[in-house]
């Protein structure tokens, strides 16, 4: 066999069997599963507001003197760079969900 190449192993890297015709989430939880997966994209949204409000700089936020914290350009630049994750986070669940609400009940690639 040459280097590289290797044989479909049956079981799993962590000791699980797969195959396409197994299914991954039992058919009587499909319908919370893609309920739980809907409701995690407002959940992310819900924190990542919480944060930003959390982290909203003071009136003397970023003076000298004070110990640190963040100003208005830091909080902003926080507030762009948490957005990425969170939007990415979100879609991924809305799409799960979807998957799910369709009756698709495997992983394609596994």
């Amino acid at each position: 066999m040459p280097v590289g190449l290797r044989e479909k192993p049956c079981v799993g890297q962590f000791g699980f069997t797969f195959s396409g015709d197994s299914e991954m989430i039992p058919e009587k939880f499909m319908k919370y599963a893609a309920l739980g997966a809907m409701g995690v994209a407002p959940g992310t949204f819900a924190l990542y507001f919480v944060l930003l409000f959390l982290f909203y700089p003071t009136p003397t936020s970023g003076m000298p003197g004070n110990g640190g914290g963040f100003d208005t350009i830091g909080w902003l630049a926080v507030a762009a760079a948490m957005l990425v994750p969170v939007s990415l986070i979100a879609a991924w669940h809305v799409d799960f969900g979807r998957q799910l609400k369709a009756g698709r009940n495997s992983c394609p690639g596994v």
